[in-house]
């Protein structure tokens, strides 16, 4: 049994984690591997030969009765059989950008559905392909010759990847630069661990939604408006009206700043509760005490980290999942959603820090001007 890894778990630097297993009937032999026998399945795998045994009507019967053989346990396709225990990268086959992930074990197991590896050739650090198709030039590039998909999405196929720019660069520059690529990995592994707790806090306790004047303290209730009814309509209608229609505007210019790829933060800083997309405040003035905001903001950051803007009003879908706040009298609780949150922001920063620096060593080895790297940048 080996870990299979599909698409939604390929992500960028980081070690795939999956609960899903796949049988895999076959052994190395040098250079390919065979379908393990069945006399040594039953006595070396014996939970495995019942398994199969428990299928084998069914698998004797695939393209019509083209198993029905001593082999009836084998694949129907064997391409990439021998690939599978290796060192490789693995990239979803759909994704906003070039992401990939290095299988560092050789253990991972891929279907090459929904999921494709990546194989460096001969001679080239794997960690060094992880650092350059992670890097912004290959996402540059691959955004522009990769087919297109729904809601800003690109297909990464092999026809889309082999042609992606790999720089020249030295043995010794190669082995640096994989070293910080392998570092990386661990770092943003070790993040989505910490994430995974804090959120494992965040369920323990039961959740409440908090009332839309939290979010927009200065959004007005429709009562308060009937005053400003123009003379001879229905005051309660027109106020309900305006009432909606600022909402709407206000969710509209927090959709403005909402893409596939934001970068959403909350912090608290002098009583002051702030969301910000790609550093830009979009929510703001909301005043709250030492004690709520950091414990808030630890909520918000946990639950921000994994928001994709939706297609259908994703300043509402923000703002609703804003409101969603646990409540709680457990203060070990509360201490330690707070600690967890610092504990994943200062690995946050670091890995920025680093990738960085990598990114500027990238663009020394690909000699790009400065206004180049300005555009690159830029999207």
């Amino acid at each position: 049994m080996h870990p299979l890894v599909s698409g939604t778990e390929a992500k960028r630097y980081i070690e795939p984690d999956t609960d899903t297993y796949i049988l895999f009937p076959y052994q190395r032999a040098g250079q390919t591997v065979r379908l393990i026998d069945a006399d040594r399945l039953e006595k070396s795998f014996p939970l495995a030969w019942a398994y199969l045994r428990s299928h084998e009507t069914d698998l004797r019967a695939r393209e019509n009765g083209g198993f029905d053989d001593d082999q009836w346990y084998r694949f129907g396709r064997h391409q990439n059989l021998d690939k599978q225990d290796i060192e490789k990268l693995i990239v979803a086959q759909t994704v906003p950008g070039m992401r990939v992930c290095l299988d560092s074990t050789a253990s991972k197991y891929l279907n090459n559905v929904r999921v494709n590896g990546i194989l460096p050739a001969e001679g080239i650090d794997i960690g060094y392909l992880s650092a350059v198709l992670n890097g912004p030039v290959c996402d540059w590039v691959f955004r522009r010759i990769a087919k297109p998909k729904d809601n800003q999405y690109f297909e990464a196929n092999r026809q889309f990847i082999a042609p992606l720019p790999i720089p020249r660069a030295d043995e010794a520059s190669r082995n640096e630069i994989g070293a910080t690529a392998r570092e990386l990995q661990g770092l943003h592994s070790s993040r989505r661990d910490t994430m995974r707790d804090l959120r494992h806090r965040l369920n323990a306790s039961p959740a409440q939604n908090r009332r839309l004047d939290f979010i927009f303290p200065t959004l007005r209730a429709a009562r308060q408006r009937r005053g400003e009814a123009p003379r001879g309509v229905d005051a309660g209608a027109w106020a309900a009206a305006a009432y909606d229609a600022e909402l709407e505007e206000r969710y509209g210019a927090i959709a403005s700043a909402l893409h596939p790829e934001v970068a959403l933060e909350a912090v608290f800083e002098r009583g002051e509760l702030r969301v910000l997309a790609d550093g830009a405040t979009i929510i703001d003035g909301i005043f709250i005490d030492a004690v709520e905001g950091p414990f808030i903001a630890a909520q918000w950051n946990a639950r921000l980290d994994s928001f994709t803007p939706p297609t259908n009003n994703p300043g509402r879908s923000l703002v609703n999942l804003l409101r969603r706040l646990i409540v709680t009298d457990n203060q070990a609780l509360r201490d330690q959603v707070i600690a967890l949150e610092l504990e994943q922001r200062t690995v946050k920063a670091a890995i920025a820090d680093m990738e960085a620096a990598l990114n500027e060593r990238l663009y020394g080895l690909y000699g790009l001007t400065e206004a180049e790297r300005r555009m690159i940048e830029q999207g």
